[in-house]
């Protein structure tokens, strides 16, 4: 990892997009370390980096499509291997998914450590609590995203004694890297957002700069990652009670190819706007929607047609990016679509199903055509959670890797246990509940050059 924080550390200072303004009153070499508040704020506004490349590992990995042998064939090692689960993912490249998020990590260093020689006053306390907060904000992100992918789900029984990732808390490329164990993990994911949710505005202009909205959100989904059902129906709550709004798909205009809005500015439901890697895999015309999830939508669900287009004999393609936008890059922010159903499962989960309903049906009625949906009646809190469940897969297929967290988490419960089959030119290639290859290898790289525990596969 030192090669890698050698090389963001210079690109930090180098990347061009909206710190150029700053980078262009500089006079010499000498002079573009990072200093004044203008300067840390410049390294956060690099769209490129800190809102985009976002990681995409799971997503390939998911239930929710799948590829012809053909276009499989053409794909690079990485996105084959993670298609049929394959224990040596990388084939000797390295990790996109990991080396994009620790330079993010990486920024969100060079920020807090310089942040701190600066001294405090009333007339930059605001934006000095906005660019820390920020930082922060950032670094827990990332820090939350390699832990879905590089380590075991997180189980309280046994998070004390299984190793997370590297929690890197400065910016010193010669510091070693060494694995925390998985609750230390969380842990500083936590503490990082709860700061910056006391530093960040409560709402931003642009969704590209989190707020303290965006920290309630992540606090919302880690606490749901956690099993802590209490904690992430209250931080989804304080979220929602800042923006809670929904796009009723009854308004959407059907005569276009994408009927959500472009970002920017795009729809009013994003709290924090970002995208994942552009994997080939993911583009429009190559990956194929899985016939049962297509099947699930009901044909008054305006998500049936919002969200994908039939395309006949050559299968079924998803349009329903959040970005508004024909790319490989899928949505990979936070939004109020998400929060609505961490806050209905949390209530499920603490025997509260009149609650846990009103959420569904909220949502639901704002996704169905007008008068056509019912609220359902007579079910038990079991059968509302397991409706729940399945509407999450039906509304968040293709975000982030919110449907791999899903079956890793899920995959602890036997009731809601899945086992994943792909059948690729007539051989068949299967990922049982709980299995090892739900943890993705650190890099060999990694391992290499900074000596990493590697994860048994």
């Amino acid at each position: 990892m030192k090669k890698l924080m050698i090389i963001v550390t210079v690109l930090a200072l180098f990347s061009c997009k909206k710190q150029d303004k700053w980078l262009d009153v500089k006079s010499n070499k000498a002079d573009i370390t990072p200093v004044t508040l203008e300067d840390f704020q410049a390294l956060l506004d690099n769209d490129d980096v800190m809102n985009a490349n976002y990681p995409g590992l799971g997503l390939l990995a998911s239930d929710n499509y799948y590829l012809t042998y053909s276009f499989w064939q053409s794909l690079q090692p990485t996105e084959r291997n993670a298609y049929l689960w394959k224990p040596d993912i990388y084939e000797g490249d390295p990790s996109f998914d990991w080396e994009y998020e620790y330079k993010r990590v990486e920024y969100a260093n060079i920020v807090l450590d310089g942040i701190d020689k600066i001294e405090v006053n009333n007339a930059n306390k605001s934006t000095y609590n906005n660019i820390k907060g920020s930082a922060l904000f950032y670094r827990a992100y990332s820090f939350y995203n390699l832990l879905q992918l590089f380590s075991a789900p997180y189980d309280s029984s046994t998070a004390e004694k299984e190793l997370g990732i590297p929690v890197r808390l400065h910016s010193d490329v010669n510091e070693k890297s060494v694995r925390s164990t998985i609750a230390q993990s969380y842990e500083q994911v936590i503490n990082d957002l709860l700061t910056a949710k006391e530093l960040l505005p409560t709402l931003v202009v642009s969704k590209l700069s989190p707020c303290k909205t965006a920290a309630l959100a992540l606090l919302a989904r880690v606490s749901l990652t956690m099993n802590s059902y209490g904690k992430a129906v209250n931080y989804a709550t304080d979220a929602l009670s800042s923006n809670g709004t929904l796009i009723n798909f009854d308004n959407l205009d059907t005569t276009v190819v994408n009927m959500l809005p472009v970002f920017p500015p795009g729809n009013e439901e994003i709290i924090f706007f970002a995208t994942s890697i552009p994997y080939f895999t993911l583009s429009r015309s190559n990956m194929k929607v899985d016939t049962s999830l297509y099947a699930s939508y009901n044909n008054y669900d305006l998500r049936r047609s919002v969200f994908y287009k039939n395309n006949g004999v050559n299968g079924i393609s998803y349009r329903g990016n959040y970005t508004g936008k024909m790319l490989s890059s899928k949505f990979a922010g936070l939004a109020t679509n998400e929060l609505y159903l961490i806050r209905a499962e949390g209530y499920a989960r603490l025997n509260k199903p009149n609650e846990a309903l009103a959420d569904l049906n909220y949502l639901l009625q704002n996704r169905w055509a007008n008068g056509f949906y019912i609220p359902p009646t007579g079910m038990n809190v079991e059968e509302i959670l397991a409706v729940i469940i399945q509407e999450r897969r039906k509304e968040l297929p293709f975000t982030g890797n919110l449907r791999w967290e899903d079956l890793r988490r899920l995959n602890q419960e036997p009731l809601y246990a899945k086992n994943l089959v792909r059948i690729l030119n007539g051989e068949s290639f299967s990922l049982p509940p709980r299995d090892k290859r739900y943890v993705y290898p650190i890099p060999e790289n990694e391992i290499r050059t900074g000596g990493i525990q590697q994860n048994p596969r």
